[in-house]
């Protein structure tokens, strides 16, 4: 019985470390696209940031989910054990929700960030245009790219190498593979969450056979 929840622990907390790990990678790394730009409605990054903050609190719920198998797993009492599998539905839960997130900001990305570099209808006199200019100038200028692909590259762009330094190679695709690889963590939690909900309700179902005509079923009061 010791064995099995060390090897979950040991998992859990590995993914939990992933977790914050990469997250922290896309803020130091993509700051700017996680959290958009204050003076433009027309890149709605807020999806990026509301996904990295809800991969922080799976990360960080993990760590109590972790206490809660080991006290399921060390002690003999069903009524712990009923907290552990309401921990692992909660679990599963949220990191249901995280999965949606990060897939509807990665489709919101998908969209919006080439539009950023279009400069088709940009007026002068149009503020949320002058934003999204801004904030256009903002990432080509601590990226060191222009233009969104060789299909967006202006004329102000003869200075760089289209091929070599367009806004997609150099910020658009690295910042995306860094969101995919959120899924393998979360989603290698929620599978490991079903299998210990299955795993616990089989030990509650033995734990009240076993301890019946016990109020709380623990080995101390049988």
């Amino acid at each position: 019985m010791i064995i099995f929840p060390t090897i979950v622990v040991t998992l859990l907390s590995m993914f939990s470390y992933s977790m914050i790990y990469q997250s922290s990678l896309l803020i130091g790394q993509y700051g700017d696209i996680i959290v958009g730009h204050r003076n433009n409605d027309a890149m709605p990054f807020a999806l990026n940031t509301m996904a990295i903050c809800f991969v922080f609190i799976l990360a960080l719920v993990l760590f109590v989910y972790c206490i809660s198998i080991i006290l399921a797993h060390s002690c003999d009492n069903k009524v712990i054990t009923l907290l552990s599998i309401v921990c692992s539905i909660l679990t599963s839960l949220l990191s249901i929700l995280v999965i949606i997130l990060l897939t509807v900001s990665i489709i919101n990305t998908k969209k919006s960030f080439p539009s950023l570099f279009s400069t088709e209808g940009e007026s002068e006199q149009d503020t949320n245009e002058e934003g999204k200019k801004e904030f256009r100038n903002q990432l080509e200028y601590k990226f060191s790219c222009c233009g969104f692909d060789n299909a967006t590259v202006q004329y102000e762009c003869h200075k760089f190498t289209p091929l070599e330094l367009t806004c997609k190679t150099t910020l658009y695709e690295p910042f995306m593979k860094l969101m995919y690889y959120l899924f393998v963590p979360i989603s290698a939690t929620l599978i490991l969450c079903v299998i210990i909900t299955c795993i616990n309700l089989t030990l509650f179902m033995y734990q009240r056979k076993e301890y019946r005509h016990d109020e709380w079923g623990d080995t101390f009061y049988s």
